[in-house]
């Protein structure tokens, strides 16, 4: 019996990232014989010469032992990283750890979503690199690379299957109604560097919401995000209360229904902060109202990184965008099937699955 495929996907604090190194592995055709680990990189500030002196290692090629444990641990590292023989990735640390852990043990087939740290140059340690990018829906190479480029639609993990079978759990669990209720979904972030929210901006959005609740019997999933602001919980029971079925405070009580919800619901919210979100409401074929505030709108740049990501999904007819008071106007139509989000994912995994076996077979020799 041949050994288990060792797969690493290192993952960090990002849940929305994560959830696409989720999608990407499920876009691997691998053999049931495999092992999944997962190395998780804490967000703490580490020393500047630290990254200074592993760089150089990487540039000469040479990676001692010692200094590549002391390294591991200093990013918060658990456990022994070796012998790995698929490693995902994602831009930033991530990546620069995938070029050292090479370094260290050798060339292993690496998938990075994202610009990698210190590309170009750094594009021999990669074997797939899968980018957005608005204005291309090609496939390119590097001398050893090939870049999938996405566009406007991300590689997420939903499986449609354990979806049917989340919802009917949920809805049983819960004691809730299961037929003659209209039902929608709200996917709340939260702050970040591009997005800011007020306390305003949640009484307004609730405001909008209830009136949808009142005019056509709208029941409401809701679950925040650890980004969320804390009061928002409070704000949100208190003035939907009889129209809320689920609610979810991630903070206080975190637990995952996005599956269940998707499933149970007829339309989804989500807000504008979290691009993989709303990929994986599109992945999941269901009707999705991507929203956001005034004062983010006004902020909003449209060739930035999520204004490039919202108008393109706008564009393609895969998603509604409305601010907050203005959720109860939307007009419900008919939105693109998730086919050309199949079809987008087959390619990358026809990509993916072609990289690999030609790296096997030259590995083998």
């Amino acid at each position: 019996m041949s050994k288990p495929l060792e797969i690493c996907i290192i993952i960090d604090e990002r849940i929305g990232e994560n959830s696409i190194l989720h999608g990407i592995l499920d876009k691997i055709s691998i053999p049931p014989n495999t092992n999944v680990s997962y190395f998780k990189i804490e967000d703490t500030s580490r020393p500047k010469w630290l990254r200074n002196i592993t760089s150089i290692f990487i540039k000469l090629g040479f990676m001692p032992k010692r200094f590549f444990s002391y390294y591991i641990s200093k990013i918060g590292l658990e456990g022994e990283l070796k012998n790995i023989d698929i490693l995902i990735c994602r831009n930033g640390q991530s990546s620069f750890l995938a070029q050292a852990y090479q370094t260290r043990y050798g060339r292993t087939f690496t998938i990075c979503w994202h610009r990698p740290s210190g590309f170009p140059k750094s594009s021999k340690f990669f074997d797939v690199i899968i980018r957005y990018n608005k204005k291309s829906l090609k496939s390119d190479s590097t001398a050893t690379s090939t870049i999938f480029e996405t566009s406007p639609i991300f590689p997420v993990k939903i499986n449609r299957k354990d979806m049917v079978i989340s919802g009917v759990q949920f809805l049983k669990k819960n004691k809730l109604q299961s037929t003659g209720v209209t039902r929608w979904a709200l996917f709340l972030g939260g702050n970040c560097t591009e997005y800011q929210y007020s306390e305003s901006d949640i009484i307004d959005l609730t405001s909008s919401m209830k009136k949808l609740s009142v005019s056509l019997g709208i029941r409401w999933l809701i679950t925040t995000s650890p980004r969320t602001p804390e009061t928002w919980p409070n704000i949100i029971t208190n003035s939907l209360g009889e129209h809320i079925d689920y609610l979810v405070d991630y903070q206080t009580t975190p637990e995952s229904v996005v599956p269940s919800y998707l499933e149970i619901c007829d339309v989804v919210c989500a807000t504008e902060d979290s691009a993989t979100m709303v990929c994986e409401c599109i992945a999941a074929a269901k009707k999705t109202i991507v929203i956001t505030t005034k004062e983010n709108q006004k902020n909003f740049n449209p060739n930035g990184y999520y204004g490039q990501i919202v108008n393109s999904l706008v564009e393609e007819n895969y998603v509604q965008h409305c601010m907050f008071n203005d959720l109860h106007t939307t007009n419900q139509h008919d939105f693109n099937s998730c086919d050309i989000y199949d079809i987008r994912m087959g390619e990358l995994e026809q990509i993916l699955t072609k990289k690999y076996l030609t790296y096997t077979s030259l590995k083998n020799k």
